[in-house]
C-alpha cells in the first residue's frame, strides 16, 4: 500500500513498535520485492504487485521510493525473517 499523505517512516516505525511489530526497511520497491520473492516463493513481479497492492498495510510505499515491511511475527518463513533481522543489526 502506499503510505497515507502526511504520515512519515518514523510514523509507521513507532505506530509498528508500539503493537509490538519489527519494521524492515528497504530502499526501493524492487529490493524489498526481491526479499518478499524470497521469502512467499513468487516471481518478482507476483511479489511487486503485492507489495503494491497490499491491504493489511504490512508493507509501505513511500514517495521516495523506500518501503517498510512492518513484521508481527507471523504469516513469514521464520528463517528469512532471522536473516532480515540479522541484516537490520
Amino acid at each position: 500500500m502506499r503510505a497515507v499523505e502526511g504520515y512519515t517512516k518514523d510514523d509507521y516505525r513507532t505506530e509498528c513498535a508500539a503493537e509490538g511489530g519489527k519494521v524492515f526497511e528497504f530502499s526501493s520497491l524492487d529490493e524489498a520485492a526481491g526479499h518478499l520473492a524470497s521469502m512467499a516463493g513468487q516471481t518478482i513481479e507476483v511479489a511487486r504487485e503485492g507489495i503494491l497492492n497490499d491491504t493489511n498495510c504490512d508493507w509501505v510505499l513511500f514517495a521516495d521510493g523506500g518501503v517498510l515491511f512492518r513484521y508481527y511475527g507471523r504469516n513469514y518463513d521464520k528463517d528469512h525473517i532471522a536473516t532480515l533481522r540479522e541484516a537490520a543489526k
